[in-house]
Parts: structure tokens; C-alpha cells; sequence
């Protein structure tokens, strides 16, 4: 309720139940909040006015909000939750102790943690949740997902539909930075990016059983504060000197503390990252140049391939669907399904990611290509086929002209080639015929 107070006005805040005045306020639904005050009654969130839903007069995020209260398989989200997500984080609000008590969902709820406590209580009023109804919603969207031939996509945040079985196309960070002129550049990643356009166009004369129907594009996507970039590390008896870039940096180095985090709260996860690169047998740390950092030029997809992409979205009316992997600093990211190492904060961004795997299974056949063939689409097809269940491997076909390894890697790629067609996945190129040809 509405409360006016004198002595310069203001309105009381429907949580705390203090005075706000105008340059704190925040307004939703003909209700008055603080700012810090204006939180999601499930999950705790932050919420921005006009970006938040309503349900019996109480603020929700969207998230929280579509899967207690919205239709059946809406995947709301941010970009963040692209890496990691897991169904149930979607379909069921997380609980949370302070606001919930079994059976009921308070609808006001305690301020902050870091505000002072109101000395007044508040009336507490409960609305009822139908905790059946959300379990039958949760089936109904599993039941879709296996069943039907179009269903929302699992990956893309805006509820895009994609039709089930058919020709995807995954491209591995196909990048401004990886290409000729940018800051880790790949030797041959031009050629590559002509080839992959080349599918792409000519993919609309295939016949409509070839056709490309879903494409998905992985974005290396870092801070310059990361654990394979110069700023994370430095030399502890210097107080401005950093690793130069293909530095690799071994256990023996951090034993005999030759680098040491740059951050000191860091420094014990950096011995723990390292030592553990060399035990799971992945790649020693190397310090790459600075490369896809979010909003610099070369965070953005390669300009042959993006315009193919763009024909495609015209043409088809579909929405390519990216995924961002690398914004854990933590960790590097080769594969776009799981990171060199699990950060065990935060598995949901850096653990397996399940909700694109199982995307990817809804097709009949995989085409991947994009860069580099010695790291991330090696790692990222190594993780497919370690994730694969029974699906037959012979549906993951990589196009071997179509991606290049790392200078100085050549021998990795090489590996990957032969190990993936021991495990039976079929090697091709851009332009065979098995590509475009029916049964």
C-alpha cells in the first residue's frame, strides 16, 4: 500500500518498507522500490524496470517468471547462460531460503543482505505455487524436445524453432582475430573462410533433403585478463613483467616461481590450473597474444563468412545461433563444449554443456568446420564424441579443407584427422559430393 510521508514526501518502498525518494526510486507496476531493494521474489536478481515480468502483484525476472508462470519450452535467458545450462535452471526458479518456506512463496521479502534491517515487520502474505503443474510443464518441454519435428532452440535466447533431423552446420570460431591481419592469425584461415562461404551459398541448390537447416557459429570470447593472456601472470621479482606471448608456462615454472599470478588471490588456482593441464594430458599453458577480446574488432566473425551468414538468415528465415565460450578468465575454452578445466565456482559456464550437445544430437548430420583444426575444433569434436551417447559418430563429419591448425601445431591437427577417423566420423571437404548428394 501506498504510503505518503511528510516533511519532504517520497514514497515507501514495498520491501524494506523505508522512505524513497525520487533519485532512488524505482517504480514497476504502480509500486515504489529502492533500487537495491528491487529484486526477483525467486532467484534474489537485480532487476531493471521494464525488463521484469509480474505475477499477484510481485516483481520476477524473466526467467524465473516464464518458468513458473509462461508457456511450455520458453528458454529465457542472457547470453551467459549459452555455456552450461542445464533444463531445470530453466523450468523451476532456484530456490531461495530467505525468501521460500516449504509449500508457499512469500511475496514480500527481507531487505539486502548489505542494507540495515527494517526495524518495523512487515505482513507477510503467501501466494500458493502448483508445484504439480510446474513438474508437468518440465515433462511436457522433455517430451517436446525428443518428439517433435520443430522445437524451440535450447541455445539461442529468444526462442527461435528449429526443425529436428537434417543438415547443421557448426562453425568453430570463425573470427575477425583468426584470420589474416588479426592478432592470432591461423595460416590458411582465409582460403578456409572462402570455402565455408562457398558452402553456405551453394547449400541452397542442394536438394531439400541436404540443405542446411540449422547453423551454429562458437565465439572465442575473452577479457585481456585471462589466464592464457601476458596481464594474468608476471614475474614476482619484477613489478611490470609479463610473460611475452608463446611463452609456455610449465609446472616447473610455477614450482620454481618463475611466474606467479598477477592477482594474488589468484595464485593458488594458478598452480592448481596448470598442474592440472599436465595430469588431464590437454595442452601446456601457452600465453596467446591478446585475441577476442569482447568488443574490439576482432571478436567479430570473419566478413566473407558473416555475409554468407547473413544470406542464409535472409533467405531461409532462420536465425544462426552463436555461442560464446572463454569468458571465464579462469580457464581457456578450446572446446565450446567444456573448458581445459572445470572451475569448480562456476560449472555451469565451464562445465560440459549438455543443452548444446543435445541440440546438435537433434540432427541427422553435423558438417563442422572453422578454426583452428589443432585446437578448438579439435577439442570441441573430441568433447562431441566423448558426449555423443549412442547416436552413430558416422553423423559428425569434419571438412578438412575447411579448417587449418596453428603454425607450429601442425602435428596436432594431423593427430586429430587420424583419430577421428579411427572412431569413425567421416572426413570430408567443402564441395564433395556425399555433402549435398540424397540416399
Amino acid at each position: 500500500m501506498k504510503m505518503f510521508m511528510g516533511l519532504g514526501g517520497g514514497e515507501t518502498c514495498r520491501v524494506c518498507a523505508k522512505r524513497v525518494y525520487f533519485a532512488e526510486q524505482v517504480k514497476s507496476f504502480n509500486e515504489y522500490y529502492h533500487k537495491t531493494c528491487f529484486r526477483c521474489v525467486s532467484c534474489n536478481r537485480t532487476l531493471t524496470p521494464g525488463q521484469n515480468s509480474e505475477h499477484e502483484n510481485e516483481p520476477y525476472c524473466k526467467r524465473c517468471y516464464t518458468g513458473s508462470f509462461g508457456p511450455h519450452g520458453f528458454r529465457g535467458g542472457s547470453t551467459g547462460g549459452l555455456m552450461g545450462v542445464t533444463l531445470d535452471h530453466y523450468t523451476q526458479p532456484k530456490s531461495n531460503p530467505k525468501r521460500d518456506v516449504p509449500g508457499e512463496r512469500q511475496t514480500r521479502v527481507s531487505a539486502p543482505k548489505f542494507a540495515a534491517q527494517p526495524e518495523r515487520k512487515l505482513k507477510q502474505s503467501t501466494v500458493k505455487v502448483d508445484d504439480t503443474k510446474i513438474q508437468k510443464n518440465k515433462s511436457s518441454f522433455r517430451s517436446s524436445v525428443h518428439n517433435s519435428t520443430t522445437k524451440q532452440s535450447s541455445v539461442y535466447t529468444s526462442n527461435i524453432s528449429i526443425q529436428k533431423g537434417g543438415t547443421a552446420l557448426l562453425i568453430i570460431d570463425p573470427q575477425v582475430d583468426f584470420h589474416d591481419g588479426g592478432s592470432l592469425a591461423v595460416p590458411g584461415a582465409d582460403e578456409d573462410a572462402e570455402r565455408i562461404k562457398s558452402l553456405i551459398e551453394s547449400s541452397f541448390f542442394f536438394p531439400e533433403g541436404r540443405q542446411i537447416r540449422e547453423i551454429y557459429v562458437t565465439l572465442d570470447s575473452h577479457m585481456k585478463y585471462h589466464i592464457a593472456h601476458s596481464q594474468f601472470w608476471i614475474d614476482p621479482d619484477s613489478t611490470n613483467t609479463h610473460p611475452e606471448p608463446f611463452t609456455a608456462i610449465s609446472t616447473d615454472d610455477i614450482e620454481q616461481n618463475k611466474w606467479v599470478a598477477t592477482r594474488k588471490e589468484h595464485r593458488e588456482w594458478a598452480k592448481t590450473y596448470v598442474k592440472s593441464l599436465k595430469d588431464e594430458g590437454n595442452f601446456e599453458l601457452i600465453i596467446w597474444p591478446d585475441h577476442c577480446l569482447i568488443g574490439t574488432p576482432g571478436h567479430c566473425v570473419q566478413p566473407d563468412i558473416l555475409g554468407a551468414l547473413h544470406q542464409w538468415e535472409a533467405k531461409t528465415g532462420k536465425t544462426v545461433q552463436y555461442i560464446l565460450k572463454g569468458t571465464n578468465s579462469k580457464t581457456e575454452h578450446y572446446s565450446a563444449i567444456k573448458a581445459e578445466v572445470v572451475v569448480p565456482e562456476d560449472k555451469e559456464t565451464t562445465g560440459v554443456n549438455h543443452t548444446f550437445v543435445n541440440e546438435l544430437k537433434q540432427h541427422d548430420r553435423i558438417l563442422i568446420c572453422g578454426q583452428a583444426l589443432s585446437h578448438c575444433l579439435n577439442y570441441t569434436t573430441r568433447d562431441l564424441v566423448d558426449n555423443w551417447g549412442d547416436k552413430s559418430l558416422s553423423s559428425l563429419i569434419v571438412l578438412e579443407d575447411a579448417t587449418s591448425p596453428v603454425k607450429g601445431f601442425e602435428e596436432a591437427g594431423e593427430k586429430f584427422i587420424e583419430d577421428m577417423r579411427k572412431k569413425g566420423l567421416q572426413i570430408m571437404v567443402h564441395d564433395q559430393s556425399e555433402i549435398w548428394k540424397e540416399d
